[in-house]
């Protein structure tokens, strides 16, 4: 069976979303992608660098009731960032992450979905 892309997305964050976040909190230099099937997903520190070297990439803000505050996930087609042949898992190497400024986009891009839903 092939799941569709949203289902995949569902998938990762039931059952992965964990791990991820805690991977992303010590991710100071790369870019760690999870494939959906049609995009290429990323949280946090991640999310930050697929913006910055991808500004096309749509973020989606997450609230999960065992995490302290808003996640942030980017999301790029798979044909926009490489083969389509690839699968599943990415890390690309990423410039060193400058916390103040990841920071700083972190609030800002909160902010202006909180905006939207007020």
């Amino acid at each position: 069976m092939i799941l569709s892309s949203g289902l995949r997305l569902q998938s990762l964050l039931q059952h992965e979303i964990t791990t991820i976040l805690h991977q992303e909190l010590d991710n100071d230099a790369a870019i760690h992608l999870y494939s959906t099937g049609t995009h290429w997903v990323a949280f946090e520190h991640s999310a930050y660098q697929l913006c910055r070297q991808y500004p096309e990439s749509d973020l989606t803000p997450f609230f999960f009731d065992n995490y302290p505050f808003p996640v942030l996930m980017a999301s790029i087609q798979v044909k926009d960032l490489m083969d389509t042949s690839l699968s599943g898992r990415l890390t690309l190497k990423a410039p060193k992450l400058n916390l103040r400024q990841y920071r700083a986009w972190h609030r800002r891009e909160v902010k202006q979905f909180e905006d939207i839903l007020s």
